[in-house]
């Protein structure tokens, strides 16, 4: 929630386990955090490789069993180099993303995204 203090202060002990925010900073993978976060493994997905559908089935089936999710983002450069052209977009590049909440409303499918770095 907006406000609250444990994500910043679970970012700085990590930061600290990892050796530093520099390493963060340098691509620190957001699986590495929810395992230290959970205690639980964690598994990464390329949903540019899968098709849509398992994309949407694989994100319902890990809200039903409340299993924390983020999402990343690539850099300009990296998102250029995969699909040929840089696109404009909304989201940070190189960023990371807590899943909040996915779900279907009137025929349309969300994902509910929330920055850290936006509070």
């Amino acid at each position: 929630a907006p406000g609250e203090l444990w994500p910043a202060a679970f970012e700085k002990a990590y930061a600290k386990l990892v050796g530093g925010y520099s390493v963060l900073n340098e691509g620190g993978n957001p699986d590495r955090a929810l395992r230290a976060l959970t205690g639980k493994p964690a598994k990464n997905h390329y949903p540019g490789k899968m098709p849509l559908e398992s994309v949407w089935t694989l994100l319902t089936d890990a809200r039903t069993a409340r299993k924390p999710m983020v999402a990343s983002t690539h850099a300009k450069r990296g998102m250029e180099k995969r699909v040929g052209r840089i696109e404009t977009s909304p989201f940070l590049e190189d960023h990371s993303y807590a899943v909040i909440d996915v779900y279907e409303r009137g025929g349309r499918r969300y994902i509910l995204l929330h920055s850290p770095s936006r509070l």
